[in-house]
């Protein structure tokens, strides 16, 4: 049986991020995130363009994706239900374009 490697799941995600042709992230630093956002700093080929909020930094990735056909943004755990749902008004345009889109959250115990 052949041995697999370990990596960590950030690693390989950025990893993965890059092979799609992914070159920036936009989003929020906050406390859940922070780790994530540190291997990214210290990945090559790949910026961290962090934004003053989430619903900016939506329409942001939301602009960056129709130019691109990719894009990624990364929030904090959000800070506010209200700038969360802020965050998810951006992306309605995204959805209502027929644009992929692909969430994901990470909660803490």
């Amino acid at each position: 049986m052949t041995k697999m490697a370990k990596m960590r799941v950030a690693v390989y995600l950025i990893k993965r991020l890059k092979q799609l042709g992914v070159k920036h992230l936009f989003g929020l630093p906050g406390d859940f995130n922070l780790e994530f956002l540190s291997l990214v700093e210290d990945e090559e080929g790949i910026e961290w363009i962090g934004g003053c909020n989430e619903l900016n930094s939506g329409y942001v990735a939301d602009g960056y994706a129709r130019v691109n056909k990719i894009s990624v943004s990364i929030d904090s755990y959000f800070a506010t239900p209200i700038m969360f749902d802020s965050s998810n008004d951006s992306f309605s345009h995204i959805l209502g374009d027929s644009y992929d889109l692909w969430c994901g959250r990470t909660f803490s115990n």
